[in-house]
């Protein structure tokens, strides 16, 4: 067999196990959940807040990456809100989700500087809630090796004799209404794995974190 082709058997088994590497994770869930849960009707999924790893993006400038990482988070936010509502048309989830372009508008609105992400920092977890008019918020904060679009790099440096590994670090929380206590919380980290889009990369995270999602049936 020629070096080229066990290069390319290995990155097929890489490709092949890589989906099942993942880290640790860890939940929380308050107490008094079940009570709130009776009660809430809406929710908002925010835009993610997302850190790429800078050292690995080469020569780009600081502002470059800020951007980067806002395009990022709103794409990631349509992505998780996507499947949520899905998951919720077919009833397993006990709440409704705010349409997320309703969502930014109101946020966008509220910033002087006509930015999202200037209100998801100037803002308490209750004032946002109250300006997008839901019951709780799900606030996910997500770092990142690398940016999405660079998996392809990845298979290229496998063949030609370098590894590389994606890895994403991933919490999710729910805030609710009036004290902005947290509900519910899901730590995890993914090694190991490729994703080629953020629709992937969610739909690992909602897999990740199906059966620990407080709003489920």
């Amino acid at each position: 067999m020629t070096l080229l082709s066990n290069r390319f058997t290995y990155l097929i088994l890489i490709f092949a196990v890589f989906p099942f590497l993942t880290g640790c994770s860890s939940a929380y869930i308050d107490p008094d959940f079940a009570q709130f849960k009776q009660t809430h009707k809406k929710v908002a999924v925010l835009p993610f807040l997302v850190k790429i790893d800078s050292k690995r993006l080469g020569d780009v400038t600081v502002n470059d990456i800020e951007n980067m990482q806002k395009e990022r988070g709103f794409e990631f936010q349509k992505q998780l809100h996507d499947r949520y509502l899905r998951n919720q048309r077919r009833g397993k989830y006990t709440v409704e989700f705010k349409d997320v372009a309703q969502i930014n508008e109101l946020l966008e609105a509220k910033s002087n500087n006509h930015d999202a992400y200037e209100t998801l920092h100037l803002l308490t977890k209750p004032e946002l809630c109250e300006l997008l008019e839901v019951d709780s918020v799900i606030v996910v904060n997500l770092e990142l090796s690398k940016p999405l679009g660079m998996a392809t790099a990845v298979a290229t440096t496998l063949l030609i004799g370098t590894g590389a590994t994606e890895r994403a670090v991933a919490s999710f929380a729910i805030y609710e209404r009036d004290s902005g206590v947290r509900l519910w919380s899901y730590d995890t980290s993914m090694d190991g794995m490729i994703w080629t889009t953020s629709n992937r990369l969610v739909k690992s995270l909602i897999k990740e974190t199906a059966r620990e999602f407080p709003y489920r049936r």
